[in-house]
């Protein structure tokens, strides 16, 4: 397909961005089910009804633009939805694939963060402000999204899949030098917390292997609770603000 205007250009992005839509829907629905932290699948269940809605105001979009909803091959999430495949294939350990998930949905909600963001630039330069409008709230939700499954990553899923690990080999040696550096992802605040620590001679007090426990609880001790399955989950910093708990 040759383009040769502006308008063009900006049609070729908005299909791009519907099949890639399309395919998150599809995906959605599975990456819940190969979840077990019960916030990390609410969280998934409910973007999947704001992907759906998307789907739908693309869909007005077309419309308004006097075209035919119509998708086009998006390479990019096909790659990306294989590699979350891949984490639910070849991760046993429940813990940390809702990790990996996390890590997976996330690279899908910023392909479309890029994308959005592209089209509300666009479409302003075109004078489409009904379009941009339509493109500024899905756009709003997908910073939404991320957000959310970055909380619950940094808050607990990460440290749930940490724990895991260090059962499984014993304590982790880090490189001090590495452990000084910016943190950078979404576990970054936690492995600095966890740096701090081993600096000043003590353990993570939230550990399962029970050893070098402090006197006081762990900010994860304190946002601990169990589900009706007898799991260990934690709630998040801001839940635990909002209730005068932390």
């Amino acid at each position: 397909m040759t383009i040769s205007t502006f308008d063009e250009l900006f049609m070729n992005m908005l299909r791009d961005v519907y099949q890639a839509e399309k395919q998150h829907v599809k995906a959605l629905p599975k990456m819940a089910r190969n979840t077990v932290h019960p916030e990390l699948r609410e969280a998934m269940e409910q973007h999947l009804e704001e992907t759906e809605a998307q789907v739908e105001r693309l869909e007005q979009i077309f419309d308004m633009l006097g075209s035919k909803p119509k998708g086009q091959k998006c390479e990019a999430v096909e790659g990306l939805l294989e590699e979350a495949q891949e984490i639910m294939d070849e991760v046993d350990e429940e813990v940390v694939r809702d990790a990996g998930v996390i890590a997976a949905a996330q690279a899908l909600e910023h392909y479309e963060i890029a994308r959005y963001g592209t089209l509300v630039a666009w479409a302003r330069r075109m004078g489409e402000r009904d379009i941009m409008r339509l493109l500024q709230q899905s756009l709003r939700e997908e910073h939404n999204a991320n957000h959310i499954l970055n909380e619950l990553a940094e808050e607990a899923i990460n440290a749930e899949a940490q724990e895991m690990r260090e059962e499984e080999g014993g304590e982790i040696e880090e490189d001090e030098d590495e452990m000084e550096r910016p943190a950078r992802g979404n576990g970054g605040r936690r492995m600095q917390q966890m740096a701090q620590e081993r600096s000043s001679g003590g353990r993570r007090s939230g550990s399962r292997s029970g050893r070098g426990r402090s006197k006081e609880p762990s900010d994860l001790e304190r946002r601990a609770y169990k589900d009706k399955q007898g799991n260990v989950h934690y709630h998040t910093r801001a839940y635990m603000r909002q209730r005068g708990g932390g």
